[in-house]
């Protein structure tokens, strides 16, 4: 988890040097003008009157992408929360389908226009002045009204106090559009809902806001438990380039069993009653395996722990599972060492330090069936720390430890695991499935980056290069003659690794 250090309400911010007296005073005459009126038309077709005070951020394209997305998720009757709620209409639209609603802005002006809106609409909104931000700041009001709440939406402010437009407002016109918090408000935000416990166990939150930050808004809610998935991206009229996040807690409904030892989690799932996002997780396994019956080398200290994946809503592919399950690890454990780490197809997670490559953590997936019903496992063992009799040249490993000098915490890496598997693989209600044909092509793209780096490639004992994997996730490799061989079986290919 990303830490929040802020012991300012605005970090490392002057002011002085983002808004003038001038820019003030603009902002003082600008809010003293007369409001707007207009028309927006809901999903539904139904027309809202909406009055509109200056500073107030109106409806928009984007406005109209959570509207639709809330309709799908439809009439559920819990507790809503709009923040930075604006003009108003997506909690008026959350009220008149029959939610509790409830909305916040850091602006003044946009918290009269959604009660003023909301009684013209004969909707029940209750809207505060407040919003999430650093500490210092939570004396303005319980944002988050002091409940619990089932589905929270926010518009975030996409534009960066290092990305201002050359003409700026005041402070209160530009808070609906300027993320003022280094820290990153949206990261405060998910510590807060956190700390708060403000999101009910199967509630979900959705927020919209720029492509190129939601990497990194993922990474920082699985860090916290949370699982988060990309359920629309959309471009602006101005350019824009926008993701939808919805973010919630992971396999709510799962049980975990945890051991010291243990023969193999894979079998230990496969022979149990279990079901969709259950994991079974042991300090040290005895007859860990890889792929083809290999043994898997478990060190003194490692992690291994296999998830129970497919759902009876949804067949699974074990072996474009198995790529994409190394895809995340490899994600995850990257995101716990500035080192390299790389993924080697089909199944192996390898890093380098100064001194070695060697394998950091392997996958495998299995299924078992019976009678009608097939059960798909994913089974991830990783090295933590190896003691000097474990290491060999023969067959190189390494530990997580020998990639970082911060503690490894086995369940800080668990809780970022189990969150990252259901970001990707979880089936849930009101939550869009994984667009897998996508997430292949960057698991492509990622192999055949990450080949050259590993070692040499051999095919039939000539050297080829790897330039990516079928839709089938079937190795690509173009051989010295230009010809495209396509691979389906790891045996026929021969590493030498970068030691």
């Amino acid at each position: 988890m990303e830490k929040d250090t802020s012991t300012e309400p605005f970090p490392n911010m002057n002011h002085a040097k983002y808004y003038s007296a001038d820019s003030i005073k603009r902002e003082i005459d600008y809010s003293q003008s007369s409001p707007t009126f207009s028309e927006w038309v809901d999903p539904n077709g139904q027309k809202m009157s909406i009055k509109l005070l200056p500073t107030v951020y109106p409806p928009r394209k984007d406005t109209d992408i959570i509207a639709n997305h809330l309709i799908k998720i439809g009439a559920k009757g819990g507790n809503f929360l709009e923040i930075g709620c604006g003009s108003g209409v997506i909690s008026i639209l959350a009220a008149r389908m029959g939610w509790k609603s409830h909305a916040c802005d850091v602006n003044p002006f946009a918290v009269a226009c959604t009660i003023e809106n909301s009684r013209e609409n004969y909707a029940d909104v209750l809207a505060l002045e407040g919003g999430p931000g650093p500490k210092q700041d939570e004396s303005i009001l319980n944002w988050w009204h002091e409940k619990k709440h089932d589905l929270i939406i926010w518009n975030l402010p996409y534009i960066r106090m290092n990305n201002l437009p050359e003409k700026t407002l005041g402070p209160i016109e530009e808070s609906a559009l300027i993320d003022n918090d280094e820290f990153g408000v949206e990261k405060r935000f998910l510590n807060q809902m956190m700390e708060k416990d403000i999101l009910n166990r199967n509630g979900i939150i959705m927020l919209l806001g720029k492509l190129d930050e939601s990497d990194s808004l993922i990474s920082h809610a699985n860090s916290l438990g949370l699982a988060a998935r990309i359920v629309e991206k959309v471009r602006l009229e101005d350019g824009d380039l926008l993701a939808l996040t919805k973010i919630w807690h992971p396999w709510v409904d799962a049980k975990r069993s945890d051991y010291e030892n243990i023969e193999s989690t894979n079998e230990e799932m496969l022979s149990k009653h279990s079901s969709h996002g259950d994991i079974v997780t042991s300090k040290h396994q005895n007859k860990g395996r890889g792929r083809s019956r290999n043994k898997w080398v478990s060190t003194s200290k490692c992690i291994a722990a296999t998830w129970h994946l497919n759902h009876n809503a949804r067949n699974v592919d074990p072996f474009s599972t198995q790529l994409i399950s190394g895809y995340i690890v490899n994600s995850v454990l990257s995101s716990f060492t500035k080192s390299t780490t790389m993924l080697k197809w089909p199944n192996d997670i390898y890093a380098s330090n100064e001194q070695i490559t060697g394998k950091l953590s392997g996958i495998l997936v299995e299924g078992k069936t019976k009678g009608n019903s097939t059960k798909i496992v994913c089974g991830v063992g990783v090295n933590l720390e190896l003691a000097e009799f474990e290491r060999s040249d023969e067959f190189p490993i390494i530990g997580l430890s020998d990639l970082t000098e911060d503690q490894v915490i086995r369940e800080d890496i668990l809780l970022r695991l189990n969150a990252a598997m259901a970001s990707f693989f979880e089936i849930k209600s009101d939550v869009e499935d994984l667009n897998t044909e996508l997430v292949m092509s960057d698991i492509s793209v990622k192999l055949r980056d990450d080949a050259s780096r590993i070692g040499q490639c051999f095919l039939e004992g000539k050297r080829c290069e790897v330039t990516g994997i079928s839709q089938k996730g079937e190795l690509l490799l173009k051989m010295p003659d230009g010809e495209l061989r396509i691979i389906d079986e790891p045996r026929l290919v021969q590493w030498h690794l970068n030691i």
